[in-house]
């Protein structure tokens, strides 16, 4: 975006003078490299013994199944694109020093690497030239048996859940790594969903019963454990709004009694009885009801937790914006709301936002700007005989 609000793709820029002037490389092929998301993937890097070899690393392309990682040998007169067969999106960008055709990338499915500058080395070498080797092992897709090891084990997890009897089996919610399941006898990762994972809940009564989330409004229900075929998760949002305004990772969580129960945050509260087969609306707004940036400097007026009772009606529910509210019978055809703990916004602890709700008998554990816990003592929550 220019000075005057007026948005340009993205282009690769250079100065031969230390800064003093710029001037723009070749826009063919590398312009809108980092797309809409030059705020999150945008990362350069030049040769360390050439200056004529940059690598510009962004947004992968869905479109053209390319993109993310270019090249250019000849100082940005023209570029490459190099991102064949890769994982979308581009931050990082490691050359080595004594021997620069050696260039390591670094996305948010892991580390690639190649020893011969990510290739397409020659004159009107194709797309699939580019020799990135994956160092973060491989799976068949068809029969989910390892094919590559590397031992390279990373990942940025959302959420975690754990198998109620088997204690070596563990679920996962991953950044654009979609939904795994750790092996119950091998350290072994599966992704069973693709794309983003966020929330993971396994049911403690029916561990068949797996549920997810990708990013937005978008639930989904695995009905075999996650034990049998790639993809067979199956979409859990009749009868929510999936165009609310919502968190990124949306929140859902499951009544501690009543597993067929789940409830589900946007700027409001859904709630399901029949594990997602038909969802209802159980409140308004529950925040401020802010369309931007939250008046507390946070992402937005949305729902980032919620905290069930267990087998109770009670719910608690917080915000991005720093509200806490209470229904003592959410689980009514039309739930009344009450804002709890005001002092979160007036005085105590101004501008907290709230990252998630722990909930026991005689106490509530109120997690604030994802750094530390307020202990809320002798809150009475009501049970069910």
């Amino acid at each position: 975006m220019d000075t005057d609000g007026n948005s340009h793709p993205s282009t690769v820029w250079k100065s031969t003078d230390d800064a003093n002037t710029w001037s723009e490389t070749s826009t063919a092929v590398v312009a809108g490299y980092c797309g809409s998301q030059c705020f999150y993937d945008n990362v350069l890097a030049a040769d360390p013994t050439n200056a004529d070899i940059v690598y510009a690393g962004g947004m992968f392309d869905y479109g053209s199944g390319t993109g993310g990682i270019y090249r250019s040998m000849d100082g940005g007169a023209t570029w490459l694109d190099m991102g064949w067969n890769q994982h979308p999106d581009c931050h990082a960008i490691a050359i080595r020093n004594d021997a620069p055709n050696n260039v390591v990338i670094g996305n948010d499915g892991g580390v690639w690497s190649s020893a011969n500058y990510g290739g397409r080395t020659n004159p009107g070498d194709p797309i699939d030239a580019a020799d990135w080797a994956n160092l973060n092992g491989t799976v068949d897709p068809n029969t989910a048996g390892v094919t590559a090891r590397t031992g390279l084990a990373i990942g940025q997890f959302t959420s975690v859940a754990q198998h109620p009897t088997n204690v070596n089996r563990f679920y996962g919610g991953t950044q654009d790594n979609g939904t795994m399941r750790k092996s119950g006898v091998s350290n072994s990762w599966f992704d069973y969903a693709g794309g983003d994972g966020g929330q993971v809940i396994v049911d403690p009564n029916n561990p068949n019963y797996v549920y997810g989330t990708y990013y937005g409004v978008s639930p989904y229900r695995f009905s075999d454990g996650m034990l049998g075929s790639f993809f067979s998760n199956m979409s859990i949002a009749n009868g929510i709004n999936t165009n609310d305004r919502s968190e990124f990772y949306v929140p859902m969580a499951m009544d501690p009694q009543f597993t067929e129960r789940l409830y589900l945050g946007t700027y409001r509260l859904y709630r399901t009885d029949n594990r997602g087969d038909l969802w209802t609306t159980a409140s308004g707004d529950l925040t401020s009801g802010c369309s931007g940036a939250a008046p507390n400097g946070a992402r937005g007026c949305v729902i980032s937790a919620i905290g069930p009772t267990a087998g109770s009606p009670a719910v608690y529910v917080g915000a991005l914006d720093g509200y806490i509210n209470l229904s003592t019978d959410a689980t009514a055809a039309a739930p009344v709301w009450a804002v709890s703990y005001t002092h979160l916004r007036a005085h105590e602890t101004p501008e907290h936002l709230v990252c998630r709700l722990l909930l026991e008998k005689k106490k509530t554990n109120i997690t604030t700007r994802c750094m530390h816990t307020l202990i809320l003592r002798d809150i009475r929550v009501p049970t069910m005989n």
